[in-house]
């Protein structure tokens, strides 16, 4: 289901998402994350729903979402791949959800993940067992 680079990083986001009391979720689907509740154009919609994250961040008890994660390779830079990217940025600014990318030739630790994601969620969320 995932590639190397992905299991690579799916086991230091775990680590990373259980220090702030959070559930990783892999390669999940956009129409699991969004309601279609702001009347978009069917076609729109429904090419939105096609689409995934490579990771979905989600609260522990309410399993709400909080993050999209993608960990893009090199052929984030052809502009197909680029396009794409830019719709899902675009939903889940219009979602006002986060969507941090990482890159796969940049390998980072479960830390870094931990600040990166408490700089872009906010230091309310606070770390298991206090904040």
């Amino acid at each position: 289901m995932l590639t190397p680079a992905e299991r690579e990083f799916f086991e230091r986001l775990v680590r990373a998402a259980a220090e702030l009391d959070l559930l990783v979720f892999p390669k999940v689907g956009l129409n699991d994350v969004f309601e279609d509740d702001r009347g978009a154009p069917r076609g729109q919609y429904a090419r939105y729903c096609q689409m995934h994250v490579d990771f979905a961040l989600v609260t522990r008890g309410g399993q709400r979402p909080v993050a999209g994660i993608e960990l893009d390779d090199s052929s984030h830079f052809r502009p197909d791949r680029q396009e794409n990217d830019a719709k899902k940025d675009a939903v889940f600014l219009a979602a006002d959800l986060p969507l941090l990318r990482f890159y796969a030739t940049a390998p980072v630790t479960s830390a870094e993940i931990v600040t990166r994601l408490e700089d872009r969620l906010g230091r309310s969320l606070g770390k298991k067992g206090g904040k």
